[in-house]
């Protein structure tokens, strides 16, 4: 074994723990620098294997983050100097004597010695040390091993050969060790346990008693709610001497609460069912003797329940019936259920409101459906002013579902009522669906609001309104774009009176309105013929038409605005069908009724009369011909006569087409083909021309010869449309044939409704024959007449000598 030695100061290593050296005369400090060492080759131990340098410099220089130490040298100095005082580190948690042979590969607890008797050195330990030393033999002069207070060391299997030092609040535990001297100086707390013989102490010691303390593991339980049953635990740490002997009660500090505390061993159970909404406390109590063994002393912890109000969950709203495979949910007008939170006391709120409160952060919220198979996602939107279940997805299988959301607190779960919602296989049809509506109900909510086919349908006179939504451009369906084109039939009867809302009635599907029964279509879409044979059919709020509306003798049009769109909207059908040439047609008697708007796409005529139109008074129509555009085509006339005829004491106005880019920029007449008109009020323009270009292009006129105008002069504006670039503008009443002749010896056309005993006349194209007109008889025929139509016939004939008769057909309108 080296001797000790001494080393001349060196430079401190980096990141050395710093120790107090004492050198020279006892009690004179100094800080000692060590040499440098290289750092040791294990992060969590340092092993001093030499006795060169002091357990000091080792720890100096090489303990870095090690919070052991292992002494396998047989002997080794404290200090340095050998009279300096060397501080063990609070990071240091055990010293342990140590050796481990070449065999082994562990190492054992090994007897080892620190400091040397014959110096004055001094080892001792941070303050806030719960360092443990076991198997060393600390050779020490007395007092120079100092347990500082603040301290709390433990010795095992260790020898004293001089006299422990323990400082007013320090503390030591001897297990299993010797006092050679058999004295200590004890001036705070020490124990003996095991082999250890206690020592006779030559200081004052302090009282080893510890007070009574209870610590609760939670002093807040979990929320509870009124008329739930409620359960926690408290767990209880005990500590202080006599802690074994304390006996603990507990107990509720509000009468009548419903809870109760009861305690079994260190557990205190809260439970019950709290009788109202509150915050409720418990008392937990523990009792053990006091140090004089002749009295109690206690100590007390609480811990509060919060309970809330007993709140109920709703969700509000319905759901859009739709058939399996159908994408897109979250498009569907009712897509989403409201969530509303109500109080004890009947106050409804928004989730969003309350999820805003203290109270209502503690609660969470999950949308639910059930069972599973909707192939729909739920999600709850909690933002801008409300919350919300809301579905999105393709729809799965068929069946009807359950859809709400459950809220959260804790462990308790509060479920929400539920909001059905169902899926159709996609087999359905109008007719099934209708069959299967029970208690007659005057209006429907059409589901799904995608049905394929309409298996030829007849609305029930019971039903007057059908909703495909109830969000203006958000649309059901009905029909098809694959079935061949009016394949099927939707029929609105005799004494039915219905309005479609929102719906688009695909092309597969043909509408028809009979006798006696009338069809409003509002916000809707016609891609399908609609066909009138003696009802009624309005057409209102943006609905439009791609297919043509015909009405048939004894049909009225009325209130309506027919818009075509027929050039460049479809249903999806393939190869994509070409535009009718006219959008409604007249064929026999029919009646233009209240205001009526026909606006035809690119290229079409707006109406074609191969009958009688009649336009009482008070009632107006007005028709404007298709544009030149990019449609096939050219500009196209508002009316068309196919030797038909306009009367009746209303006002008709009409505009022929004019110019849209792609068009070649000629205007059509306001009317064209064969025929007289002959209304209370007369307004016929030609279509203006128009270019991008710099040519000249004339105005169109106003009609032609082949129509002839009876109207008053003073109740008739005639003219044609303007030129451009220098093109003449067209011709006003010199294009027409203008009949002012006196025909007041002749019957006036009256306003009276349609007779509808030539209801069939013209219908399916049938062709009604006339005579020629005689001299003196009635020119135009008046409404109910049973000869009304031989004698419109005869009028025209008599009027246009080109005309040898005239042929009605039915007129379809949309």
């Amino acid at each position: 074994m080296k001797a000790p030695s001494r080393r001349m100061p060196g430079v401190l290593a980096a990141g050395a723990v710093a120790l107090a050296v004492v050198s020279g005369t006892a009690g004179a400090a100094l800080a000692l620098p060590t040499p440098a060492f290289a750092a040791t080759t294990s992060a969590s131990e340092l092993v001093v294997d030499d006795n060169y340098p002091s357990l000091y410099g080792w720890i100096n220089n090489k303990l870095n983050d090690a919070t052991s130490i292992k002494i396998s040298t047989s002997a080794c100095g404290v200090s340095d100097n050998g009279n300096g005082t060397t501080v063990i580190p609070t990071q240091v948690k055990s010293m342990t004597g140590w050796q481990q042979s070449f065999w082994e590969s562990e190492g054992k607890a090994y007897d080892r010695q620190l400091g040397y008797a014959s110096s004055y050195e001094t080892l001792t330990f941070a303050s806030g040390s719960t360092t443990t030393l076991d198997h060393l033999t600390l050779k020490l002069l007395d007092d120079h091993l100092v347990i500082p207070a603040g301290a709390n060391i433990t010795f095992k299997n260790c020898t004293f050969t001089g006299r422990v030092k323990i400082e007013t609040d320090g503390k030591a535990t001897f297990e299993n060790c010797t006092f050679k001297t058999a004295t200590i100086l004890n001036n705070g707390q020490a124990s003996y346990t095991g082999t250890t013989k206690e020592p006779v102490n030559k200081g004052k010691a302090q009282s080893s008693f510890e007070d009574l303390g209870i610590v609760a593991s939670k002093t807040t339980l979990n929320d509870a709610v009124h008329g739930h049953a409620f359960q926690d635990k408290v767990k209880l740490t005990l500590s202080g001497t006599n802690a074994k002997k304390a006996t603990i009660s507990a107990s509720i500090d509000q009468a009548d609460s419903g809870l109760t505390a009861s305690v079994d061993g260190s557990t205190v159970t809260i439970s019950g069912t709290p009788a109202a909404f509150g915050t409720y406390t418990a008392t937990i109590t523990a009792v053990a003797p006091d140090e004089s063994g002749n009295g109690t002393q206690s100590k007390s912890v609480t811990a509060n329940i919060t309970v809330h109000q007993n709140y109920t969950f709703t969700v509000e709203g319905t759901l859009d019936a739709v058939r399996t495979g159908q994408g897109d949910y979250q498009d569907s007008s009712n897509h989403e259920l409201t969530v509303y939170v109500t109080d004890e006391a009947g106050n409804k709120q928004s989730y969003f409101d309350f999820s805003s409160t203290t109270e209502g952060k503690a609660y969470s919220l999950k949308p639910q459906i059930s069972p599973e198979g909707t192939g729909l996602s739920a999600t709850l939107f909690n933002a801008g002013g409300k919350a919300t279940v809301t579905l999105s997805g393709t729809a799965g299988a068929a069946g009807t579902y359950q859809v709400g959301a459950t809220a959260t607190l804790g462990d308790y779960t509060f479920n929400t009522n539920t909001v059905e919602l169902r899926i159709y296989s996609g087999n359905e049809t109008l007719a099934s669906q209708i069959a299967a509506l029970s208690g007659n109900p005057d209006s429907w909510d059409m589901e799904p609001y995608e049905i394929d086919r309409s298996d030829n349908a007849t609305i029930p006179t019971w039903l007057h309104h059908i909703y495909g939504s109830h969000t203006s451009g958000l649309y059901g369906q009905i029909g098809n774009a694959t079935d061949a084109a009016a394949s099927d039939t939707l029929t609105i009867p005799a004494g039915a009176d219905v309005t479609l809302e929102n719906i688009k009635i695909n092309s597969s599907v043909k509408i028809v309105v009979e006798k006696g029964g009338k069809l409003t279509l509002t916000d809707s879409c016609a891609f399908g013929p609609i066909e009138v044979n003696g009802g009624t059919l309005t057409l209102n709020r943006s609905s439009s038409v791609t297919n043509t509306i015909t009405l048939n003798n004894g049909s009225t049009l009325k209130d309506s605005e027919v818009v075509s769109h027929a050039q460049f909207l479809t249903d999806g059908r393939k190869p994509t069908p070409a535009a009718p040439a006219q959008v409604v047609t007249a064929n026999g008697i029919v009646t233009f009724e209240g205001t009526n708007i026909i606006k035809a796409d690119q290229s079409q005529i707006g109406l074609k009369v191969t009958g009688t139109v009649q336009i009482p008074a008070g009632s107006n129509l007005t028709a404007t011909g298709g544009n030149g555009g990019t449609a096939p085509g050219n500009a196209a006339s508002a009316i068309e006569l196919d030797h038909g005829a306009i009367t009746g004491a209303g006002a008709l106005t009409a505009t022929g087409g004019s110019y849209e880019v792609g068009g070649n920029g000629v205007p059509a007449t306001a009317v064209t083909g064969t025929g007289i008109l002959s209304t209370g009020t007369l307004t016929l323009t030609g279509g203006d021309a128009d270019t991008i270009y710099n040519s000249a292009i004339d105005g169109a006129d106003a009609g032609v010869k082949t129509v002839t105008v009876t109207t008053k002069a003073n109740k008739r504006q005639i003219a044609g449309g303007k030129g451009v670039n220098g093109g003449a503008d067209g011709k006003g009443e010199e294009s027409l044939t203008i009949d002012d002749s006196d025909h007041s010896s002749d019957s006036a056309p009256t306003d009276k409704p349609n007779n509808n005993a030539n209801a069939d006349a013209g219908k399916n194209g049938t062709a009604v024959k006339t005579e020629k007109r005689t001299k003196g008889k009635n020119a135009l025929p008046a409404t109910g007449d049973s000869a009304a139509l031989a004698a419109t016939s005869a009028c025209i004939a008599g009027i246009t000598a080109a005309a040898a008769g005239l042929t009605l057909v039915r007129k379809r309108n949309k």
